[in-house]
């Protein structure tokens, strides 16, 4: 699990250690959308983005969304209206307390669901 480099990391992690990773969740990092790439990704994701997000543009979502669907994988992508980059950070300039409270209750449900805890 990671935020921004770390949802980035977290991605790069459940790829380069299938077999270690068992749910891998990513809050706004930089996506990999080449379906040749994606296809080791065994950890189901949630992906956690925001709509305002220029860093990490919709269309790039989209398209980590679609590869991901058309491998098999399982993936809930979320994007949140009204939301930048960094938006559940509370300490930042960019929080945005609906989303991210509802992301963090993904978050947790995602984890009992699939980590059993």
């Amino acid at each position: 699990m990671g935020w921004c480099f770390g949802g980035a990391w977290t991605l790069e992690a459940a790829l380069f250690a299938p077999d270690k990773v068992d749910a891998a969740v990513i809050y706004y990092g930089r996506l990999i959308t080449d379906p040749h790439a994606l296809e080791a990704l065994q950890a189901p994701v949630l992906g956690i983005f925001g709509d305002l997000d220029q860093g990490i543009p919709l269309d790039s979502v989209r398209a980590f969304e679609a590869a991901l669907k058309e491998l098999g994988k399982p993936a809930d992508i979320r994007i949140y209206e009204g939301a930048d980059h960094a938006f559940a950070n509370p300490s930042g300039t960019r929080y945005k307390a609906d989303a991210a409270e509802d992301a963090w209750a993904r978050t947790l449900t995602f984890f009992a669901t699939h980590l059993g805890r």
